[in-house]
């Protein structure tokens, strides 16, 4: 993800030109796939901004109880959501879920839910109930109307379940 947009971030063209360059690559490079500088750059970038995400959210991690029983861990980072909450779920087998508030752009009050992909608990259902959707294992809602709800759902006050 992160190779993709450094691309797109780095080059004037589309993204179907960004994938007939990686097909080429592929193909002229005995199916090898070969990086530039600036991307190995780029991916190193990515792999340090990782670390630092999960180190934040080690650090600042609360662990919760919902109000139907699920254990669920909230942290707030600004990025590599996705990849934080993943390592989580997997070092932290007791937990359901993970809720995440991404705090990229503060103002938006954006959350992001996960959990497994063998789990009952579908992320989907539980954003849709707050105006969001996304997936069975990912999902997401966003709280910039309800203010007092989402500063209680920080502090641990109300749970989405």
């Amino acid at each position: 993800y992160s190779y993709i947009e450094f691309w797109r971030e780095n080059q004037e063209n589309s993204f179907r030109e960004f994938v007939n360059v990686c097909l080429d690559k592929f193909k002229t490079n005995n199916n090898e796939f070969p990086f530039n500088r600036k991307e190995l750059k780029a991916i190193k970038t990515a792999f340090k901004t990782e670390k630092k995400m999960i180190k934040k959210a080690e650090k600042d991690k609360q662990f919760r109880k919902d109000g139907e029983g699920n254990k669920y861990l909230y942290l707030e980072i600004p990025y590599k959501i996705s990849y934080v909450a993943h390592y989580l779920l997997n070092k932290y087998t007791n937990i359901d879920y993970v809720l995440c508030y991404n705090t990229f752009r503060k103002k938006d009050n954006k959350i992001s839910l996960r959990s497994r992909k063998d789990d009952t608990l579908n992320c989907n259902s539980i954003a849709k109930k707050y105006g969001g959707g996304g997936h069975f294992v990912a999902a997401g809602a966003e709280f910039s109307k309800d203010t007092v709800f989402f500063e209680n759902l920080r502090k641990g006050k109300v749970h989405l379940l």
